[in-house]
């Protein structure tokens, strides 16, 4: 590198590696005060050579720490070869990713000084203290200190569902998210994976849908600030839903959380007897339709019916889902071991009129999910 000129400027640009130096500070959110300079001169150890070195006294993580070294000749002769060595420590890096500094300032005339800037960020919080030493051709030599103390947003993310819900019926998720960091959180956003079959019937505190899931955008979450939002859930379908969400905001660890619900389902049933022909003629042949249909969630089970018959009817066939049969005045079904959601079976029973009168076909259902019977008497006219 040239020698600078009195008072020219270098900006070197640096990086950040996540080391493990500087002193860890405590976890608890506490306030900040409007930050000082941290800044440190140091008598001239030998040959009348100065250094000063300045810093932020607070930065935060991913921000720039702008470090300005100044080196002056409070000498009667002139330094030559003048250069400054710093050893930064874990946690502040340089540019091209070195843990030290040599920064080449040329001569220095007596009364001289040349400042340079260097640009670095920091990798994790914590107290960071750093060294520089300038030295010269001819033995002149200097050191100066300085500290920053690095502060770091760190998000938690908690999340809470009710245990069960029955399909069909609104689940409120809660997500609750807290800045326990010593810095302000910057776009933050909560990100909620929402599963599958399930739909999202609300949202609070500015919740939109994007892609699979929903996504709110909270802005800065402050020092020890903490809001919380909600989400409304319908699922279509029976089973065990599981709606993950992540925290982020800038220059902080992600945080995930998660919450399960077991939504239900409920068998429903619909039993229909109807006849296709009212009235019949005694002698004729009457038809009864019946017709079992599951208008719930979850699987009707066991399903078992039989029916009687009057003394003015006479069975004649019977057709349907499962076989039928006959034993005196009582018609009797097979069993049917599951009707699905929103599925049906069928059966359809044949009688002969034989008396002329108000007649009832009455037939029982019974189910696992029934507590007791179910009774339909279809009224039939004969003449």
């Amino acid at each position: 590198m040239k020698s600078l000129k009195a008072g020219a400027l270098l900006a070197i640009a640096a990086t950040v590696l996540s080391l493990g130096g500087c002193a860890q500070p405590s976890s608890r959110p506490h306030s900040v005060t409007a930050p000082q300079a941290s800044t440190q001169t140091t008598e001239p150890q030998v040959g009348g050579l100065l250094l000063e070195k300045r810093l932020p006294a607070e930065a935060a993580t991913c921000d720039p720490v702008n470090m300005t070294l100044t080196v002056r000749n409070a000498g009667d002769r002139a330094l030559h070869d003048v250069e400054i060595r710093e050893d930064l420590t874990p946690g502040l890096e340089s540019a091209d990713g070195k843990g030290s500094l040599i920064l080449p300032m040329g001569t220095l005339e007596p009364g001289e000084s040349k400042e340079i800037r260097v640009a670095l960020k920091a990798g994790r919080a914590g107290k960071c203290d750093t060294v520089a030493k300038a030295s010269s051709r001819e033995g002149a030599t200097a050191q100066a200190k300085a500290s920053v103390m690095v502060r770091q947003a760190l998000l938690l993310l908690s999340s809470t569902a009710p245990a069960e819900r029955y399909v069909g019926r609104p689940a409120d998720f809660s997500f609750r998210i807290t800045n326990s960091g010593d810095a302000p959180a910057k776009n933050t956003t909560i990100e909620a994976l929402i599963p599958a079959g399930a739909i999202v019937e609300s949202a609070t505190g500015g919740g939109g849908a994007s892609g699979g899931g929903l996504v709110w955008r909270l802005g800065t979450l402050g020092i020890g600030e903490s809001r919380e939002v909600w989400a409304t859930v319908i699922s279509a379908s029976a089973g065990q839903a599981t709606l993950i969400a992540t925290a982020s905001a800038g220059c902080s660890a992600p945080a995930t959380s998660s919450s399960s619900i077991a939504f239900r389902g409920v068998a429903a049933v619909l039993f229909e007897v109807a006849d296709t022909h009212d009235p019949v003629e005694v002698g004729a042949n009457e038809v009864y339709e019946i017709l079992v249909t599951n208008q719930g969630t979850a699987p009707l089970t066991n399903i078992k019916l039989v029916s009687k018959l009057e003394d003015a009817q006479q069975f004649v066939a019977g057709t349907g889902d499962t076989a039928v049969s006959v034993s005196g005045n009582m018609i009797g079904y097979g069993a049917v071991a599951s009707i699905a959601p929103k599925a049906k079976v069928s059966w359809k029973i044949t009688v002969k009129a034989v008396k002329a009168g108000d007649v009832r076909f009455n037939t029982i259902l019974n189910s696992d999910q029934t507590e007791r019977p179910v009774e339909k008497a279809e009224s039939t006219r004969q003449y």
